[in-house]
């Protein structure tokens, strides 16, 4: 598991974006719960409304998908029992960055 910043999946967000990239897909855990072992997040562009969305998949059965039109709204929403991923942020694992190895990934970019 893979311990990153803040500032570096900012970085991920923004570099996808700024190379035009149409998605990119992260899994992650939370550390010491039971409930957030399997995780997902992202960022898709719709090209056809110039917008992008970032999104959470947090349960496999799609039961706790969540989508957001701003990344702001994306690291404040309280979907971990409660808690923005800024409240958690030193509790998340970081399992693999658009199926890459997190440290491979930035060996990439």
């Amino acid at each position: 598991m893979s311990k990153i910043t803040l500032q570096e999946f900012y970085q991920i967000i923004s570099d996808n974006m700024n190379h035009n990239q149409s998605s990119i897909e992260v899994e992650f855990r939370v550390e010491n719960s039971l409930i957030f072992q399997s995780c997902w997040l992202g960022r898709i562009s719709d090209s056809k409304w110039k917008s992008n969305i970032f999104w959470f998949g947090l349960a496999e059965d799609g039961s706790k998908a969540y989508k957001y039109s701003s990344f702001e709204e994306f690291l404040n929403s309280k979907v971990f029992e409660g808690k923005s991923i800024i409240e958690i942020w030193e509790s998340i694992d970081f399992i693999s960055i658009d199926g890459c190895d997190v440290y491979e990934y930035f060996s990439f970019v």
